[in-house]
């Protein structure tokens, strides 16, 4: 189911949108944590930590589009509905998932040549990791606070 271009899908709150990729966040750090470590080895020279790490990070890279697509269907369009620019942070959402696709595709194609060099592809994951990271730390700070996404119909904060 697509919402892109519709209205938030009824009866899910700005706080359920928040709770729902938060959690999903949670999760995904703790396999980025793992592949993280199977990288390490192999750049540590681990032959047997490899095909793991291949797998492993194969793995990772499908869940992060599923995240995406999940980001695409509930949070652009909870951003939408934001005060003020929420047209334009859609939109920003929309638009760095698709170079994020991008990136992710091009990534699980490295993982499927046979002449990679372990090493070499273990320094390329770790530095597609650090940058989901940073993705992840933007997106829980600047886009599911709760004076972003909240679910009272009227701004509070300004009574006093």
């Amino acid at each position: 189911m697509s919402t892109r271009g519709e209205r938030r899908p009824r009866g899910i709150r700005p706080s359920q949108v928040r709770l729902a990729i938060a959690n999903e966040h949670e999760e995904l750090r703790r396999v980025l944590r793992d592949v993280d470590a199977l990288a390490v080895l192999v750049m540590d020279g681990n032959r047997g930590a490899y095909e793991m790490l291949r797998l492993r990070a194969g793995q990772l890279y499908y869940a992060l589009c599923k995240h995406t697509d999940l980001e695409d269907e509930i949070l652009a369009p909870a951003l939408r509905e934001t005060p003020g620019f929420g047209e334009i942070r859609e939109a920003q959402l929309l638009e760095h998932h698709r170079e994020q696709r991008d990136e992710l595709h091009s990534a699980l194609a490295e993982l499927s040549s046979e002449d990679e060099d372990p090493a070499e592809l273990a320094t390329r994951i770790r530095d597609l990791l650090a940058r989901i990271r940073i993705d992840m730390a933007h997106e829980d700070r600047d886009l599911l606070n709760d004076k972003l996404l909240k679910d009272d119909l009227i701004d509070v904060s300004f009574i006093g």
